[in-house]
């Protein structure tokens, strides 16, 4: 009796296809996309923000936005957040970030933060001129301090939500995408399916799903995947 009562329930569990139970690698992004910069040198950025800590392949909740760089702080403006529970299909629901993500990585438009009111308005960004500041450069953390005279090892790179990251090992590369003098936009890349190592700084995102042994109080490197903007204050 027992048998027949659980047999239709085991027949469903397998008929469901494999992707239902299997999981992939963790992963971040945490972007920062400078727009505009004021007459301060304040920068006017957009952010995207998504996580996935346990690896799932259904798609994550997605958070947009806009930040100002100001002297050593991330100012955050949080504008709309996609979750593919608010939709019907997983389809629409990455349509819609399609076309939010093309927005993201759009010129600036000041109608755009017309609707933020004074919070963003007061800064006085008027135009997209952030283009003569896009570097690009791979170079090495010794390189760097050569022509910056300025240690790593004592400096954090900041990221949205409060993150913080530090170089690990002085032999690793930067990937600088922005240099405004004072603020530096840095590329921190790591991907432990290809590399072993990461391209940048180690950063202190939290993941609640990784199984971790009693007493590990490690805060950094907790993806296997991610791509992390992170910000430099140069004093």
């Amino acid at each position: 009796m027992l048998l027949r009562t659980l047999l239709p329930a085991l027949l469903i569990f397998l008929l469901l296809p494999v992707n239902s139970f299997a999981t992939g690698p963790s992963s971040i992004r945490s972007e920062i996309y400078p727009i505009s910069v004021n007459e301060q040198g304040e920068v006017l950025c957009r952010t995207r923000f998504t996580q996935n800590g346990m690896g799932s392949h259904k798609p994550m909740e997605v958070a947009y936005g806009f930040c100002i760089l100001i002297q050593d702080s991330i100012i955050e403006y949080p504008t709309l957040t996609l979750s593919p529970e608010d939709y019907p299909d997983d389809d629409i629901f990455l349509e819609h970030c399609a076309y939010f993500d093309a927005l993201f990585e759009s010129p600036f438009d000041p109608a755009q933060i017309s609707h933020m009111g004074p919070a963003l308005n007061r800064y006085g960004f008027k135009e997209p001129n952030t283009a003569s500041y896009r570097k690009d450069r791979i170079l090495t953390l010794e390189e760097f301090e050569k022509e910056k005279n300025r240690e790593l090892r004592t400096i954090c790179q900041h990221a949205l939500h409060g993150a913080r990251g530090f170089f690990c090992e002085m032999d690793e590369q930067m990937h600088i995408l922005y240099d405004f003098g004072h603020i530096l936009l840095i590329n921190n890349a790591m991907d432990t399916e290809e590399y072993d190592r990461y391209l940048g700084a180690s950063f202190n995102y939290p993941n609640h799903w990784l199984p971790r042994p009693e007493g590990d109080t490690t805060e950094f490197g907790l993806y296997d995947k991610c791509a992390i903007t992170g910000v430099l204050f140069i004093k």
